[in-house]
């Protein structure tokens, strides 16, 4: 073999490898360990500085372990344990975490395990060998009790334990709920009766619509479900902005899974989930922001930030003329602000979304294109996501308006279902972990 032939094999080898890694480098998504520390990637690159779920990711992207990190936002500390989740409801040395994660200071705060009261300062630290508020704490940091004292914080425990006990039951509804495959049923006169207002011009005369009302008021009570309640502390919050994808696909595809379920019934193809889909229905929803316009204004749907957005994908528009006046082709909306709200509150207004779409006892254009109907018109696939801003934006586009190539690529391969239950099982996970500390 010659020295040139060498060469060639040497070149080929090595532009063999840098296409591997570049391969591998654009592939990355979502918890990825590399080094010995954990990341998460976002459009192929590691999300810094924000909390991912119950985890922190510090400014070299790196899941915090083992240490102490502060929110700015919010002048609070946190202590993240060694398998990357936040502490709760202990001690780490003098340091107590509440059970939102924070760390106590300049508070009272009560232990079970120790059955005590104890101060924390404003650096953090338990008082000790002082008098605070009037009470006496020792030199182990709990406080002095009086036999008073003593009687009453007894009533008060007693209290406390009934609180925590209506605490437990709704917990555990709504993790049975969570838990359990949700769905929303019809009858076939309410889908008789629906097919004929969406699809034909009688089916919206006063005897179809009165007919509608009185069925879809007994629907609206036989689809009412208790789901529980959670503390307001158990679940981090999060905007339109700063809402992590694998939680924004899982109630995409929650809210599908319903519309789904009514669509079975009405013997219509169910709509799908795609990440170009809940991509629009989120820049949708950040242009109804950026055009200080929400559902509840009065002024209709903003047609042009609709139009702005789908244009970008190669997908029909409306005119001009009728921009003005709110016409566009793909949403349906409503008014409930999902906004710095939890997984568990986000799912639950979802659904009620979703439930007065179908049986509000006003008007049957909503009830018709989430179940399918579409004015009598066929299709081969509807494409679905919702955009979860200031409004509820559910944004359907059927196959025929795919009318060419955008300057933006539309995929219609389908997020899996796994998304979803993986991220909802992190959520039940935490909440268990509450269920546990309750007696």
């Amino acid at each position: 073999m010659n020295k040139k032939t060498i060469i060639s094999l040497l070149a080929t080898v090595t532009l063999t490898s840098l296409a591997a890694v570049h391969a591998e480098e654009t592939s990355k998504q979502g918890w990825i360990k590399e080094n010995g520390s954990w990341y998460f990637y976002q459009n192929q690159k590691p999300v810094t500085k924000q909390w991912q779920g119950d985890y922190y990711l510090k400014a070299d992207g790196k899941m915090a372990v083992s240490e102490w990190v502060q929110n700015s936002f919010e002048n609070a500390w946190y202590y993240l344990k060694g398998d990357g989740s936040y502490a709760h409801d202990e001690w780490v040395g003098s340091y107590y975490l509440k059970s939102n994660g924070k760390m106590a200071a300049l508070e009272w705060i009560y232990d079970k395990s120790y059955e005590a009261w104890y101060y924390l300062k404003s650096d953090g630290t338990y008082a000790y060998d002082q008098e605070v508020d009037g009470y006496y704490l020792e030199s182990d940091g709990k406080m002095r009790e009086s036999e008073e004292d003593h009687l009453r914080r007894n009533l008060d425990g007693e209290v406390q334990f009934q609180r925590q006990q209506e605490e437990k039951k709704a917990l555990e509804k709504a993790i049975q709920w969570l838990e359990s495959e949700d769905s929303i049923s019809i009858n076939e006169e309410y889908a008789k009766r629906l097919n004929q207002y969406g699809s034909t011009d009688q089916g919206k005369n006063q005897e179809n619509v009165s007919a509608l009302n009185t069925i879809s008021k007994s629907l609206l009570k036989q689809n009412q479900k208790e789901i529980g309640a959670i503390s307001n502390t158990l679940l981090a919050k999060y905007n339109l902005r700063s809402m992590p994808e694998d939680m924004k696909q899982s109630l995409n595809l929650y809210a599908a899974s319903l519309i789904n379920s009514v669509r079975k019934q009405m013997n219509y193809s169910p709509v799908k989930v795609t990440e170009t889909m809940v991509t629009i229905a989120e820049q949708i929803a950040k242009e109804y922001i950026n055009d200080g316009r929400f559902i509840a204004d009065g002024k209709g749907h903003d047609a042009h930030a609709i139009n702005k957005v789908v244009e970008q994908y190669g997908i029909l528009t409306s005119t001009d003329n009728s921009k003005s006046n709110g016409s566009q082709y793909y949403e349906n909306a409503i008014s409930t602000d999902f906004q710095n709200q939890d997984y568990f509150t986000i799912r639950a207004e979802l659904r009620e979304a979703i439930l007065l779409f179908l049986f509000n006892g006003i008007e049957y254009d909503h009830a018709q294109s989430v179940a399918g109907v579409n004015f009598g018109k066929s299709y081969s696939a509807d494409y679905f996501g919702v955009g979860l801003g200031a409004s509820g934006h559910f944004i359907q586009i059927e196959d025929s308006y795919l009318e060419k190539e955008g300057t933006l690529p539309f995929s219609k391969a389908e997020i899996s279902q796994k998304v979803r239950t993986d991220y909802e099982q992190k959520v039940i996970q935490r909440l268990k972990e509450h269920l546990a500390t309750l007696k």
